[in-house]
């Protein structure tokens, strides 16, 4: 296995760069591409957009990426992956809210789920209608949280909201502290109503006077 001595002349890692991505296009006089989330909420054409009661709490779309960032770089110790989305559950009665953030999307329809949550937010019905985001409306087949090793009580609450543990991430958190590896798929979420039983051939009924070609 090749090391940094293995490679060719003239290849250098400018440490000193900082230009972020909105930087080079900027510079190329070329518009932004849309995020996913900003997709996302295209998609929707408003549905849901805004102050959308789930139980006692309301649903935001609108938190501008840079926001998010903050929150799940402070409060989870981790940065944005790629084409991140996001939602965010309020309790207006206890001043408290939740971040829901889906990112590192693969192309199997895995991707990676970080939650930022104030203590009396995650309630069933947010699981519900968070999993129904994550599986129906992304249409994901799989989401994967990591949670610290030394968070049982995130752990306790993975797996009472159907997760199940799949392993360890070693020093996945700044290299010292490993991650608990929970994930969910769509097949086995107990919170997604059943979809609809697809016939098969034997079960359909051809009328005697239809033309097969």
């Amino acid at each position: 296995m090749g090391g940094p001595a293995d490679l060719p002349e003239g290849f250098d890692l400018d440490a000193g760069d900082t230009s972020t991505l909105a930087d080079i296009f900027a510079a190329a006089g070329a518009p932004m591409p849309l995020t996913s989330h900003e997709v996302f909420r295209e998609h929707m054409q408003g549905a849901i957009r805004g102050n959308r009661p789930i139980g006692l709490s309301f649903l935001e779309l609108d938190d501008p990426i840079a926001t998010v960032e903050a929150w799940v770089g402070s409060l989870a110790g981790r940065r944005l992956g790629y084409s991140p989305t996001w939602i965010r559950i309020v309790r207006p009665d206890l001043d408290h809210g939740a971040l829901f953030l889906i990112d590192n999307l693969h192309v199997n329809g895995e991707a990676e789920l970080t939650v930022v949550a104030e203590p009396g937010v995650i309630t069933r019905s947010v699981i519900r209608d968070v999993c129904r985001w994550a599986f129906r409306g992304l249409r994901l087949n799989r989401v994967v949280a990591r949670i610290p090793d030394n968070c049982p009580d995130l752990s306790s609450l993975a797996g009472r909201a159907g997760f199940q543990r799949e392993g360890t991430a070693r020093g996945f958190y700044g290299g010292i502290v490993d991650a608990e590896i929970w994930a969910m798929t769509a097949a086995d979420c107990p919170w997604l109503p059943p979809l609809p039983a697809i016939p098969s051939m034997g079960e359909i009924i051809v009328p005697a006077n239809a033309k097969v070609h």
